[in-house]
């Protein structure tokens, strides 16, 4: 009887340990498994954190243009939460690879807004303005550098759907960083020969002389500049309003001419007539030349006053031709004596007459 007791008091002793163990076993793992659980929702609580974070960066959920208050600062605390991330490699870059792209707009976005002068900027949120005026010094070779660097190529292949071979569409960031590039280089294309042009207007000395060469250049100048107005608008500004700062030179400069050149004036009128540019603004500033030109009128009309008849002593002076006719005294004739002797002799004085015609006289109605 005391065996059995002591074996079933062994058995249940052994039943207990092992549900003991078994119980803590299974406590320990449910604990671990709710850690893991708790962990990985931490994980993915953070990952998402940072998803959200890297979206903020651009101006709305389409993801093309980045916010207008964006600074490259921005990223380094996003960078710093991946890096405390427990995942793999692999999903590390796959964030890294998204803030590497937001830099690269950035970038572009800098570069492309540089090629412009004034405070506006061409690429401002998702604002775009391709009707700015480009910076003066800007050259051909820059733009292919920042053309080479940022500009985005057309066709691409999905790589998700490779099989399919699909064309991806770009977005309008792209599209505007595209757009901009290529315009600025036609620009800078197109305002070397506009440049050139004007060139050989500023060449010429303003003087009296060359007032019509001047016109003439000038007239070539505005003819191209016209064909870029509607496709260049950025370009056809910039140029258009250094050849008005030129024209007010022109007319400053002939205005002082005229001071001392009777009527300079309609002599200006004609020499830049094949300018519409620089007739224009003689017209609009007529004023400068009306000082001068009373003065040459008041000397004209003095120098065209017809002078009154003086009367001479030889000559025959009437008011009225009806009946101021009167015929000269007789002349009388004198008489001196002859050298040596006694005896008078008389002596004419002779009056020479030249001859007279018809045309001398003046015809009158009476």
């Amino acid at each position: 009887m005391g065996k059995t007791l002591k074996a079933i008091i062994s058995i249940a002793l052994v039943l207990g340990l092992v549900g003991v163990v078994a119980l803590y076993a299974y406590v320990d793992s449910n604990s671990k498994a709710n850690h893991v659980q708790k962990t990985n929702q931490e994980f993915t609580n953070i990952s998402d954190d940072i998803q959200s974070q890297i979206d903020e960066l651009y101006y709305d959920e389409k993801k093309d243009f980045l916010i207008e208050t964006f600074q490259e600062e921005m990223i380094d605390p996003i960078k710093e939460n991946i890096n405390r991330l427990n995942e793999s490699t692999s999903v590390k870059n796959q964030y890294l690879d998204q803030l590497d792209e937001i830099k690269k707009r950035f970038e572009a976005q800098n570069e492309v807004n540089d090629f412009f002068t004034g405070t506006k900027e061409a690429i401002r949120g998702n604002k775009v303005n391709d009707n700015l005026i480009i910076r003066e010094g800007l050259t051909k070779d820059k733009v292919l550098e920042v053309k080479e660097k940022y500009y985005y190529e057309e066709i691409e292949k999905d790589e998700q759907n490779q099989d399919q071979n699909e064309e991806v569409e770009l977005d309008a960031f792209q599209k505007a960083i595209n757009l901009l590039i290529d315009q600025v280089e036609e620009s800078v294309i197109e305002g070397n020969d506009l440049l050139e042009l004007f060139k050989n207007v500023e060449k010429i000395d303003i003087v009296d002389g060359n007032i019509g060469k001047i016109a003439q250049a000038m007239r070539k100048f505005d003819q191209r500049l016209i064909e870029v107005k509607d496709s260049l608008p950025s370009l056809y500004k910039s140029m258009d309003k250094k050849a008005d700062t030129y024209t007010n030179k022109v007319i400053k400069k002939v205005a002082e001419i005229a001071k001392n050149v009777p009527q300079y004036y309609q002599l200006l009128v004609s020499s830049l007539e094949p300018s519409e540019r620089l007739s224009q603004a003689l017209e609009d500033n007529k004023e400068l030349f009306e000082g001068s030109e009373e003065t040459t009128v008041e000397i004209v009309e003095t120098s065209q006053s017809v002078s009154e008849p003086v009367e001479t002593s030889n000559d025959y002076y009437f008011e009225n031709p009806d009946n101021s006719w009167t015929n000269p005294e007789p002349t009388t004739p004198s008489t001196t004596v002859r050298p040596g002797t006694s005896e008078p002799v008389e002596s004419t004085q002779v009056i020479e007459t030249s001859e007279v015609n018809d045309e001398d006289y003046y015809d009158y109605d009476f």
